[in-house]
């Protein structure tokens, strides 16, 4: 099938509707940095393109296509964002798709409509927004299906989505939804988060000796919480009330949220925390942007981040010499040993822990780090680096990027016999 990529980004509807044989026909983005490395990463040569979905006057000024793929900016409907709902500034671009759907006939519009957005808009302003998105595609002339991903059945990322399929009314159709975890499974390239660590890490990355202190504070205490057998290892805050708590490897986590002041803590199973470096108050002095996690498990979900010190932070053993075995090695190389085991929250910053028990060092996730979380190549990700996008921009585009193989698994789930 031919598809628009609306609000591409960096192109996470591309690149999975393409793994699946689909082919794309027109594209559409107004940040000048993703524009860069979409330009750098696909074929854009002779493709319909638009920098802002505004100034497209009429939907039939568009390319002819099978499907529209649209993520339209979660920012007002995030549980991260002001709640603005639809009515915000970017979530209202949906909107604009809608828009451009009602300019064409029938027959000039798309068989499917595909979109993305964060799980929250199921109940975003008590669930009127998720009401309006249905109204308006069925307005437009499409029948709807839904489903709740989490990308953490293909990477070790946990970033829960909604993902919208309109199907042209008067076209008969079989579900695409549900799709099999279990097929979803076998897309699998990073079982855990130590898989997509870099091996050797430029020291700009590394944190410094007093932030590592601040996880270490404490570490000769170890308790047991009413919620679970949860052993704090340390705490990194004055605040008490278990606020920074570092939990050791032989317990169970609690689930840290960025509502934690006003709700109990819950027992995780795949995800925790092991720790805070931040002095902040915020969110009851464990703020998201400090929040340091085990490198076993899942990574929290993958927001804009932007730099400015809120990069995901990562605590790895120092590398050792072999004949120097409790020696730190000069220079920044570190490998993986007989770590502990712990596992990630899902929060909006993060970071993962590798220890000897006796040393430790915090450094934050790299750019391409981030882009293997959200399942791009290391050749796409070069590409991108290549053409002159700065470390900041490459954290901001895989925050906002949709995750690849969730949608190659939709694409080749439409690549079978939707009619009965």
């Amino acid at each position: 099938m031919k598809f628009i990529d609306f609000f591409a980004g960096i192109g996470g509807f591309h690149s999975g509707l393409e793994n699946a044989g689909h082919e794309m026909v027109g594209w559409v983005e107004w940040d000048k940095f993703a524009r860069q490395s979409y330009e750098a990463l696909y074929d854009t040569e002779g493709k319909y393109t638009a920098s802002d979905i505004k100034s497209i006057e009429s939907g039939k000024e568009l390319p002819s296509a099978d499907l529209w793929a649209f993520g339209s900016p979660c920012t007002n409907i995030s549980l991260a964002g002001n709640r603005k709902g639809l009515q915000g500034e970017q979530s209202s671009m949906f909107f604009e798709v809608i828009r451009l759907l009602k300019d064409r006939t029938w027959e000039e519009k798309p068989t499917y409509l595909l979109m993305e957005n964060v799980k929250n808009l199921l109940g975003s302003n008590k669930g009127f927004d998720f009401f309006r998105v249905l109204y308006e595609m069925d307005e437009a002339g499409y029948d709807v299906e839904w489903e709740v991903f989490n990308s953490s059945w293909v990477i070790p990322q946990n970033r829960e989505r909604v993902y919208i399929i309109g199907h042209k009314r008067g076209i008969e159709y079989k579900p695409v939804f549900p799709i099999n975890r279990g097929e979803l499974e076998k897309k699998r390239k990073y079982n855990v988060l130590r898989d997509v660590l870099e091996t050797s890490v430029d020291s700009k990355f590394y944190l410094s000796k007093d932030k590592v202190e601040q996880l270490l504070v404490n570490d000769k205490k170890s308790t047991f919480l009413n919620t679970g057998k949860v052993k704090i290892f340390g705490n990194t805050s004055n605040t008490g009330y278990g606020s920074g708590d570092v939990l050791q490897e032989d317990g169970v986590s609690k689930t840290l949220t960025a509502t934690d002041y006003k709700h109990p803590v819950k027992v995780a199973t795949e995800v925790k925390q092991v720790g805070n470096i931040s002095h902040s108050t915020s969110f009851g002095g464990n703020p998201q942007t400090g929040r340091v996690y085990d490198e076993s498990g899942l990574s929290p979900t993958l927001n804009t981040m932007q730099g400015g010190g809120r990069e995901p932070k990562v605590l790895v053993e120092p590398c050792l010499t072999p004949d120097r075995v409790n020696k730190r090695q000069n220079g920044r190389r570190f490998k993986n040993n007989d770590e502990p085991n712990f596992t990630l929250t899902a929060a909006d910053r993060h970071g993962i822990l590798l220890s000897n028990g006796k040393t430790y060092v915090i450094r934050k996730l790299t750019p391409l780090e981030c882009w293997r979380l959200q399942g791009f190549t290391d050749e796409q990700f070069n590409k991108a680096k290549e053409a002159g996008v700065s470390n900041s921009q490459l954290y901001k585009q895989a925050g906002n990027a949709v995750t690849v193989p969730v949608v190659e698994a939709i694409g080749e789930k439409l690549n079978e016999k939707l009619v009965k």
